[in-house]
């Protein structure tokens, strides 16, 4: 039922922008990323229910993945799509559930939909912003869960780009001092330098743990100063020695 309401909205749509030629839209199952022809995506609110425990929960994390192609020759454009799906994270066997999107929000995305397909193949401009869509409800059940996500597994959903490859340093020897990161990628790189002696710097568990004795530092130039200091008054006591006998 729920893909006749698609259909229906996206052809009324059509109709009502003028879109030139004929364009179909189905669903596909199977659709993935590297389907050929221009991709669109959009994020939206839905609710779900579990065939097994009968749990009801909502997600403000529901993609549906589309991809067009228009036959130019033919005037004649297809649309593939995909509601992703998300399984319940209380059964030990849970089975991949499909969401209840509203008919406001299918009526959202489809205008979204059919002003990408005029800036795509009819180089339109934008003149107004997505519709975003509708929550009909703030009971969320936490954080969107990305273990029970259908597209956080497909490396769809948005919140699969900072968990699905952690950066990780690598150690670095000691004669080399340009470290690099990998897991950053080439652009992402460190291009920062150290002088070689940084390797050898010591860990705060490598010192000692009571404080070294302090001693009285004498350097040569310290020495010097003392013999001046002493020629000067033996040159001083001789003089006095010497004006006294002569008196």
């Amino acid at each position: 039922m729920e893909e006749h309401i698609w259909k229906e909205e996206f052809d009324n749509e059509i109709q009502e922008r003028g879109v030139p030629g004929k364009w179909d839209l189905y669903q596909d199952e199977r659709l993935h990323m590297q389907e050929i022809g221009a991709k669109y995506q959009q994020r939206t609110f839905g609710r779900f229910c579990c065939s097994g425990c009968k749990r009801w929960w909502n997600s403000a994390e529901v993609h549906v993945l589309f991809f067009m192609n228009l036959n130019r020759s033919l005037k004649q454009g297809t649309v593939k799509m995909r509601v992703f799906k998300q399984e319940c994270k209380k059964c030990s066997f849970p089975k991949m559930e499909k969401p209840e999107i509203s008919d406001e929000n299918i009526t959202r995305i489809t205008k979204n939909l059919v002003n990408h397909i005029l800036q795509v193949f009819y180089g339109q401009k934008k003149v107004t912003q997505d519709w975003r869509p509708e929550v009909y409800s703030n009971d969320m059940d936490g954080p969107h869960d990305r273990e029970h996500c259908e597209a956080c597994r497909m490396g769809i959903c948005k919140w699969i780009v900072t968990t699905k490859n952690p950066p990780t340093v690598t150690s670095i020897p000691a004669q080399n001092p340009n470290p690099t990161y990998t897991g950053l990628g080439a652009a992402s790189q460190s291009t920062a330098t150290y002088p070689a002696h940084a390797a050898n710097v010591r860990y705060p568990s490598a010192y000692p743990k009571s404080e070294p004795q302090k001693t009285t530092a004498s350097s040569p130039a310290a020495r010097g100063e003392d013999s001046n200091i002493l020629g000067a008054i033996v040159a001083g006591i001789g003089a006095l020695v010497l004006w006294y006998l002569r008196k």
